[in-house]
């Protein structure tokens, strides 16, 4: 900076220590004019690093000051959290175990209460056994019984049976009937097929003959071909049949389709 300024003329050198605000300096020599800009930029340079140094010492407190604590968290304190943690997971494993065999053990009585057999490997959920066979593989074949029976009468909405050479009685439902109950009549005989002791089909005559209770009547001269009407039986079944069946015509029925097989 010395040559800068010494290379100015001392008119400039005024005018310029003037603007700094340099006092005393219009009587000054060039040589002290010089000097005292010098001393002038050595203070300023001063001032401006000892301003660097406390901007720098003000921004590392902040910094500092920002910084979040750090807690330590005993090593100790921790193991008996894991631990408190994994006792409590093993104890709700274990509850859960026992509710669980609790339930199926339940479902399992009630089960074998309710059927009277006891079906291994069934528990409260749907349970699904599957084999694969060989082709060539013989199965024994089910054992089924016939039993000839005789139908004598119902009452409230059971249906009683006899047994011909025994005389042993058994009683059936709706439900175990099913569509026989089309046809049955009183003293009509039937077979019973059974598999260890359980009904489990009922078999009637190939055909019966059923009295109409309810029809439209005939009309003479209606002679249309294949032309049909319904006809209510005795057993409240109904039944399409030809338009010449009048009401207190005796029908037979095939009991295998439920078709009209001709007037008995």
């Amino acid at each position: 900076m010395r040559e800068k300024y010494e290379s100015l003329a001392l008119v400039q050198l005024k005018e310029l220590a003037k603007v700094r605000g340099l006092k005393g300096t219009s009587t000054m020599k060039k040589a002290d004019l010089v000097e005292a800009m010098l001393a002038e930029d050595e203070r300023l340079k001063k001032e401006e690093e000892a301003k660097a140094a406390e901007e720098k010492q003000e921004a590392a407190k902040s910094e500092e000051a920002e910084k979040p604590e750090r807690t330590e968290r005993p090593v100790r304190q921790e193991r008996n959290y894991r631990q408190d943690r994994y006792d409590r997971q093993d104890r709700n494993d274990r509850n859960y175990r026992t509710d669980r065999t609790e339930r199926t053990d339940r479902a399992e009585r009630t089960d074998r209460s309710e059927t009277g057999t006891e079906t291994v490997g069934v528990r409260s959920e749907a349970y699904t056994r599957e084999r694969t066979f060989n082709p060539n593989e013989k199965m024994p074949a089910a054992h089924l019984e016939t039993r000839n029976m005789q139908y004598l009468y119902e009452a409230d909405g059971m249906y009683t049976f006899m047994d011909t050479e025994t005389y042993e009685q058994t009683e059936l439902n709706k439900e175990q009937l099913g569509d026989a109950l089309n046809y049955l009549m009183e003293n009509m005989e039937v077979s019973l097929q059974t598999f260890k002791g359980r009904i489990i089909g009922i078999q009637l005559p190939n055909s019966v003959n059923l009295k109409v209770v309810e029809c439209e009547p005939s009309v003479k001269g209606n002679t249309a071909t294949g032309a049909t009407k319904i006809a209510k039986v005795e057993t409240g079944y109904e039944v399409r049949v030809p338009l010449f069946v009048n009401e207190g015509d005796t029908l037979r029925i095939d009991t295998r389709t439920g078709n009209y097989i001709e007037r008995a």
